[in-house]
């Protein structure tokens, strides 16, 4: 699940799958956790990448987040700022400003298929999975919960 490079020329677009970059939210999910992981693992998107944001999280789920996905993929907060923080703080790295869509998946998420060849769940390119709460674009989470 290697986060990869985009293409942004207009002869690629037609011929290329869309970037898709998964912003998994996690806060003391140690008990479920593994499950997600395993989930995010069996997608067949052939451009996804995977960031993980702790809000902080003091049962392991970090230890266990750092050994899957490496120490660059992981962003620990330090402090819960909740998914909207969160996904302020993954907006903000390289990886999901390049990307096609973002993918916000909750600590939660499990499933054989997240990633719908439609992408039928969409707002400004934030792509949501899982999750109980509002959909919002990234000026609204910006400027509403900071």
């Amino acid at each position: 699940m290697a986060t990869t490079t985009v293409d942004r020329s207009p002869a690629a677009d037609h011929v290329r799958s869309s970037s898709v970059l998964v912003v998994l939210v996690t806060r003391d999910a140690v008990g479920w956790l593994r499950g997600c992981l395993e989930s995010l693992a069996a997608q067949t998107h052939p451009r996804l990448g995977v960031i993980a944001v702790d809000n902080g999280s003091t049962d392991g789920t970090l230890e266990i987040l750092h050994r899957a996905l490496g120490d660059g993929r992981v962003v620990a907060l330090g402090e819960n700022r909740g998914v909207a923080g969160a996904l302020t703080a993954a907006t903000q790295l390289p990886p999901a400003q390049s990307a096609d869509y973002l993918l916000l998946v909750h600590d939660g998420t499990i499933g054989r298929t997240l990633i719908w060849p439609a992408m039928s769940i969409m707002v400004r390119g934030i792509l949501v999975s899982g999750l109980r709460e509002v959909l919002m674009t990234r000026t609204a989470i910006k400027s509403e919960f900071r």
